[in-house]
């Protein structure tokens, strides 16, 4: 992921410190290794656990075995959602950067008309279901730091979705979310699941990479680069 970017990437020494243009190419491709590692080692434990043969649990050794999947499942997910926001985060202030200085070098002309606004929108909504979770569940919990139209059931169903007791199973992966509510039907939390979802995040991160490399596709590099050298990046 972002191996394309990476072709017309700029480094330069900014104030004795490596800096890259397009902004912050190497967290996100750190973050997204992360999330990779997180998938894999999700769908093997799932497998693993064989969880089918547990599904309802007869005894208290049964019961421990998938008390312990989901104590790993929470503690993935949540990481795995505070690195998608993450990311996202790091990808809109990179590419508001990315377009400012364009402009500022004599680029406007390769800047898309409304300075990419459009495109920003349609990347927040593809992970709205992570923004929900990291800002309803993992970030505080709306219990906690409740919002004025969060009602009292939602408050409560953010302490059982932390603490692993709103989940629902499938036959290849765990997830959040689903029938397993107390919210109201106007409020019912969406589907999460590493497994699930994680390839059309994936198509999401490429959907991220064409808006840099649509763009600098069709600037000289060696042009590029002799201007990024005379310009402060941060």
């Amino acid at each position: 992921m972002f191996e394309n970017l990476g072709k017309f990437i700029i480094t330069k020494l900014e104030r004795g410190i490596p800096i890259t243009f397009p902004i912050g190419l190497g967290a996100i491709l750190y973050g997204i290794k992360v999330l990779d590692h997180l998938y894999i080692e999700e769908r093997e434990d799932y497998k693993r656990s064989e969880y089918s043969r547990i599904k309802l649990p007869a005894n208290s050794l049964d019961f421990e075995a998938f008390d312990a999947l989901r104590i790993r499942f929470i503690s993935r997910i949540t990481s795995y959602i505070t690195i998608v926001c993450t990311i996202d985060g790091i990808l809109r202030q990179s590419y508001a950067h990315f377009i400012q200085c364009l402009s500022q070098i004599g680029y406007s002309s390769v800047v898309p008309i409304d300075d990419g606004v459009a495109l920003l929108s349609q990347r927040r909504e593809e992970i709205n279901d992570y923004l929900f979770y990291r800002n309803k569940v993992f970030a505080h919990t709306t219990f906690a730091s409740p919002r004025e139209n969060d009602s009292r059931s939602l408050q409560h169903s953010s302490l059982y979705y932390f603490s692993g007791n709103l989940f629902y199973t499938k036959d290849e992966y765990l997830a959040l979310g689903g029938g397993s509510v107390i919210v109201d039907k106007e409020e019912t939390p969406p589907e999460l699941s590493i497994v699930k979802g994680h390839s059309n995040l994936m198509e999401h991160y490429a959907l991220w990479e064409h808006m840099f490399t649509d763009i600098l596709k069709d600037i000289p590099q060696e042009e590029l680069r002799c201007i990024i050298d005379e310009v402060e990046l941060m």
